[in-house]
């Protein structure tokens, strides 16, 4: 993973907008680390930075924190799977959750109807 953080920091981070990398850099990251979730520690060694430093950034660039872009990811991949008609196991197990429960709750929380429900939509 450390010519892929390197491609990224140098090609898109500093030849980017700071904003457009931000959200760039998290999507190729959850992409890298589907299965073993990214982390908001993750995010930050990505860009060599302290997470209070990237908690700013994200906070001044976002309005958010970095946990609650990852999150906002993951949603987003969550429902582009289920709309593609993969299994709710499936997509649970992709987006790094151990329980096809565990990934249930955190969607309902979100979304605030099932994963089961969101498909039918």
């Amino acid at each position: 993973m450390g010519d892929f953080l390197n491609e990224l920091l140098v090609n898109k981070f500093l030849q980017q907008h700071e904003q457009q990398s931000v959200v760039l850099a998290t999507k190729e990251l959850a992409k890298h680390n589907l299965v073993d979730p990214i982390t908001v520690q993750d995010f930050s060694n990505a860009f060599c930075t302290s997470e209070r430093n990237l908690r700013r950034k994200c906070h001044r660039l976002f309005g958010k924190t970095p946990s609650e872009i990852i999150i906002q990811y993951r949603l987003v991949s969550a429902k582009n799977l289920l709309q593609s008609g993969h299994p709710i196991s499936d997509v649970a197990f992709a987006l790094g959750f151990n329980t096809h429960s565990h990934f249930s709750t955190f969607f309902k929380k979100y979304e605030g109807v099932s994963p089961s429900e969101y498909k039918k939509l």
